[in-house]
């Protein structure tokens, strides 16, 4: 009787799954050795253009999820050869004995060389070579890309905003291309410079272009990221910079070994570098926190119930007066947006109240967490399940980052950068693994906790002793933690926030060494 398999189809490119060359071929030669073998298919993973000198590829972690998962769904995992399934030695050895614990068999149809000492043997040795070969591929490549990138021709990235690739010359077979300017795309690129020349920031200009229906190149909203990215991107001036991030590790590579491109300029030089001293100066880094981090007990919080734009502070009288306003009309004027301004006095005390009489009562927060409460313990065992599983996984990533650590130390191994790549990559997972555990304890405990009505009575107290006290550094804090948006209508305030950090609140506030509000002012109180 046959087994239950799975294929692992794998090109490295994207070009070789648009030609839908390689990935048909694989599917063949496994179809017919299974049919040969007598074993049956039962699901199959292809993943199109994804290099196997890594373990991030999507349908890859799929499969092995699948494959080990409780209800064993499959008995082999069938690869054309075992470079298909890994390019990286330690990958290859660590998900083959993960799958081997789930009595799954990983085999390579052209490769198979039974599973004695000898084959493990030979197995070894070819994942050495594939992923030496790999190295030395890696690096021819990216010399051939370099010399391209200085004699001027584009490598084939997604260009920026307002670029477009054209066929400069044609080699042979080769078309070598360049950039050229995109009109559509390009008007968009000097409208945003404009608009932050004329004093408009990062976010106002975001909601201009969004507000005007003006998209990126995949149709979506303009973020701010986006806009920032834009406003720094060196492209625009003249220059562009090839081998500037290293693409595996995403830091960026010493400047000597940047290589300039020229492309067409939409921004001149000067008006860009002025730009920059502009960025620069208005950073965070450059301004004192005060300024960056506003007292403002709602400033972040208010958005204007007509047009959901932000609200911000409007002075009158030289400071006298000090006005919550809809940040689209002020700079659009009424014509945008009808919002009336509301004065920040009598905005933060209706909020206040309305907390006051709304959440921060013991009846009112009894009643609110009532509901939460009871699902939290429906749920209080599946939170158990999975603070054991996380503690499991935190346990082994800690063990593999001892035992890499260990062999270093032992001179087993050599410290290159793969290794190094390695250890990051663990060191990554427990990190994770630690915030995921922290957050998976912290409903545990809320789920076995019975919040009794003296915690709630102090815990409402202490808050509303807190809220009123106007002198308090932790007042702006607080609110933003147990509250998400203030919604401003003409005649209606919206108030939003979560019934999980209320609950948080009081759970936390009967344990002394507990935190009740995560802030990032160096005055926090228990």
């Amino acid at each position: 009787m046959g087994n239950r398999a799975c294929l692992y189809l794998r090109v490295s490119t994207s070009k070789q799954a648009e030609k839908d060359l390689s990935i048909p071929d694989q599917r063949n030669s496994i179809t017919a050795w299974c049919e040969a073998q007598g074993h049956s298919i039962v699901n199959e993973f292809i993943e199109p253009g994804a290099s196997a000198t890594t373990d991030n590829r999507p349908a890859f972690q799929e499969m092995i999820a699948w494959a080990t998962g409780p209800d064993r769904p499959v008995d082999l995992i069938l690869v054309h050869s075992l470079s298909r399934f890994a390019r990286n030695n330690y990958d290859y050895e660590h998900y083959r004995r993960k799958l081997a614990s789930a009595d799954v068999k990983l085999v390579a149809i052209t490769q198979d060389f039974g599973a004695d000492p000898s084959g493990d043997l030979i197995r070894s040795v070819l994942t050495a070579f594939d992923e030496h070969q790999s190295k030395e591929n890696s690096k021819h490549v990216r010399r051939t890309m370099i010399e391209n990138a200085r004699q001027g021709f584009w490598n084939g990235s997604t260009p920026a905003l307002g670029y477009k690739t054209v066929v400069a010359e044609n080699r042979g077979m080769v078309e070598k291309k360049k950039l050229a300017i995109d009109p559509r795309e390009a008007e968009i690129v000097c409208e945003i410079f404009r608009l932050y020349e004329t004093g408009s920031s990062v976010r106002d200009i975001a909601n201009e272009l969004n507000g005007r229906g003006m998209r990126n190149r995949k149709g979506n909203k303009f973020s701010i990221q986006t806009i920032h990215k834009i406003l720094k991107n060196p492209s625009y001036k003249g220059t562009h910079y090839f081998n500037r991030i290293n693409g595996k590790t995403g830091a960026e590579r010493p400047y000597e070994e940047w290589v300039s491109v020229p492309v067409p300029v939409i921004i001149e030089p000067d008006r860009f570098d002025a730009i920059q001293d502009r960025l620069e100066s208005r950073g965070p880094g450059a301004q004192p926190p005060r300024l960056v981090a506003s007292n403002t007990l709602l400033t972040g919080l208010t958005v204007c119930g007509h047009c959901e734009s932000p609200m911000r502070i409007l002075t009158g009288k030289g400071g006298k007066y000090r006005y919550y306003c809809c940040t689209k009309k002020q700079k659009l004027g009424a014509c945008a947006c009808s919002a009336k301004n509301v004065p920040m006095m009598m905005l933060d005390e209706l909020v206040i109240d309305s907390l006051f009489n709304k959440v921060f009562h013991p009846e009112r927060a009894k009643m609110l967490l009532a509901d939460l409460m009871a699902r939290m313990k429906a749920g209080e065992k599946q939170f158990l399940d999975a603070e054991k599983r996380l503690k499991r996984e935190l346990r082994q990533t800690e063990e593999r980052i001892d035992r890499l650590l260990g062999a270093i130390a032992d001179g087993l191994v050599e410290d290159d950068e793969l290794l190094r790549r390695n250890l990051n990559k663990h060191k990554q997972c427990r990190e994770d693994l630690i915030r995921r555990l922290a957050g998976t304890s912290r409903r545990r405990e809320w789920a076995s906790s019975n919040l009794t009505d003296t915690q709630t009575s102090a815990f409402i107290n202490a808050v509303r002793q807190r809220l009123t006290d106007q002198n308090s550094k932790m007042r702006r804090e607080l609110l933003r933690y147990y509250v998400d948006t203030v919604e401003v209508n003409d005649n209606e305030i919206r108030i939003s926030g979560s019934k999980a950090a209320l609950a948080s609140g009081i759970a936390a506030s009967s344990n002394a060494k507990s935190e009740l509000v995560p802030s990032s002012v160096p005055e926090w109180w228990s």
